[in-house]
This record gives structure tokens, C-alpha cells and sequence, in this order.
């Protein structure tokens, strides 16, 4: 996606959560992680990357509807983790044993 497309599709997802919707982004790499940060640095507090671990490289974009930015800790942590579960997904995959496999794969 350029990064015209990318800021364009952020900016909707920022205005949807500004009306009470949790969004997210598709994961991005870590270049577009830094190029949308720059483009939302404004909105810094409206906003989180989650990547289904600390380290992962590729990461979503979380919008935060108002009332989420205003809960006290741990209610925020836990609704906006309750929103995370649902679309990223931890899988284990093993193969034949015919051929190893990689992350690719």
C-alpha cells in the first residue's frame, strides 16, 4: 500500500474511533510503523501498536474511542487486550517432517 493510501486509511480509522469504535490497521512493517507515527504524532494518546508480543516486528495500529483513552488502568489494558485477542491469533504449525520449516513458510 503507498504511503499516501496508508495515511489516507489511518486518518478514517482515527475518525471511527473518535466516534466509538475500536480500529485497527493491517500489520504494517516497521517502516510504515515509523511513517504513520510520524503522520498521527497529534493524535499520540489516540493511538497504540500491538503486535501479539512485545518484540514482533510487524505490528497493528489500535485507534482508542474516548472512552477507552479515559478508563484507569487495568480496565484499559484489559479492554483494549480483549480487542487485540480478537484479531491476532497466536498459531503453532508443524510440518511433515519432509523439509524444515521457516517463518515464511
Amino acid at each position: 500500500m503507498s504511503d499516501e493510501r496508508l495515511t489516507a486509511r489511518a486518518t478514517e480509522l482515527l475518525a471511527r474511533a473518535r466516534d466509538g469504535e475500536i480500529t485497527f490497521t493491517p500489520f504494517l512493517t516497521p517502516g510504515e510503523q515509523k511513517g504513520l507515527a510520524r503522520e498521527l504524532a497529534g493524535a499520540a494518546r489516540e493511538w497504540c501498536l500491538l503486535g501479539g508480543y512485545e518484540a514482533a516486528e510487524r505490528k497493528r495500529i489500535f485507534f482508542l474511542p474516548p472512552y477507552l483513552m479515559e478508563m484507569e488502568e487495568p480496565w484499559r489494558t484489559e479492554c483494549l487486550n480483549e480487542a487485540a485477542a480478537e484479531c491476532l491469533l497466536a498459531l503453532e504449525i508443524r510440518g511433515s517432517g519432509y523439509r524444515e520449516l521457516s517463518h515464511r513458510d
